[in-house]
């Protein structure tokens, strides 16, 4: 069984990189329409 502390480390920051890049995304499309 892996830790879950490695996979929180690992997992968590790429997934608030990714919803941040995805808010930001919708956002400049918002702005360009």
């Amino acid at each position: 069984m892996f830790e879950a502390g490695l996979f929180v480390e690992t997992f968590l920051p790429l997934f608030i990189l990714s919803a941040y890049k995805n808010s930001v995304h919708c956002k400049s499309i918002e702005q360009s329409s």
